[in-house]
């Protein structure tokens, strides 16, 4: 009798677990709270990017919220060895429907990558954008309220964020820093040259030259190294994978290549991209007349 209703609450407690993780039951609860009033926050870039293309406003506002994020003291960590994942500090999310970047503060836990309960600060700034000629205006307006979001599973209490004032106090540090921004882009650089070499005289002048490029695990492939000539080209201190092919033209070889090129603009209207896609052509028109 004793052990059937032992099996009994058992079986019932499980019955309950179920059925609160298949419908994922939550309590939510949100509180305005005030911040500091930050004046407005002017930031001018370049129009156009080292190609003379003119920068796409969506990239250009997504690397502001990476720049931004890259200022807190407080930086987004992540436990992935539990099976609820376990992430705490701040990251940034661009609301282009809004006009508005969102500064993320949280400590949560999710479920399957998906559903998340705990605790978040959203600290809104909205943004203008205005296109000069040459340039291209951003006025960042921090919002004066922000909105704590607490959401809970009912039978787990919700991780906390920490101390309000010190979260406040850092994203106030964030905004002060924003006025000289630099942010990284990325710009797809074509180009040609031709040589007197025949097409496989000029592979090999890459392969010495460069060396092939090799991925890394998770790094996104932009071209098949098993299909596509991939070289390994520096840049600063880093190297990007430039793909190049080659085509018999009169006695010699036609070659065209192509690179994502990083660089950077700086909030008072600076780049430093401007002579990045000369510089790749002098080492083209080198390396194939070696």
């Amino acid at each position: 009798m004793r052990f059937s209703l032992t099996v009994s609450k058992i079986t019932f407690v499980l019955a309950f677990i179920l059925a609160i993780s298949s419908s994922w039951v939550f309590a939510d609860s949100s509180t305005p709270i005030d911040l500091p009033k930050h004046e407005p926050i002017i930031l001018k870039f370049p129009a156009f990017d080292p190609t003379r293309t003119l920068i796409d406003e969506m990239q250009l506002l997504q690397g502001i919220a990476t720049a931004l994020k890259s200022n807190t003291k407080i930086p987004l960590t992540s436990d992935k060895a539990r099976p609820i994942a376990e992430l705490s500090g701040m990251h940034t999310i661009v609301q282009a429907q809004n006009s508005r970047i969102l500064l993320r503060y949280i400590h949560v836990e999710k479920y399957d990558n998906r559903d998340e309960y705990g605790q978040w600060l959203l600290i809104p700034i909205d943004y203008q954008i205005a296109r000069g000629d040459n340039d291209v205006t951003i006025t960042l307006l921090p919002s004066q309220k922000g909105e704590l979001v607490t959401k809970s599973l009912l039978i787990i209490p919700p991780k906390k964020i920490g101390q309000i004032d010190d979260i406040i106090t850092d994203s106030t540090e964030v905004l002060n820093a924003a006025a000289r921004l630099k942010v990284s882009l990325n710009c797809l650089v074509k180009g040609e040259v031709n040589s007197n070499f025949k097409p496989d005289s000029v592979i090999g002048n890459f392969e010495r030259a460069l060396g092939r490029y090799t991925y890394g695990y998770n790094e996104p492939r932009s071209y098949d190294p098993k299909i596509d000539n991939v070289f390994a080209y520096r840049i600063d201190q880093t190297r990007a994978p430039l793909k190049v092919s080659t085509y018999p033209y009169h006695d010699g070889t036609k070659l065209t290549y192509e690179i994502q090129m990083p660089y950077q603009v700086s909030s008072d209207g600076s780049s430093d991209g401007a002579d990045l896609a000369q510089k790749l052509k002098g080492d083209m028109e080198r390396i194939v007349n070696e």
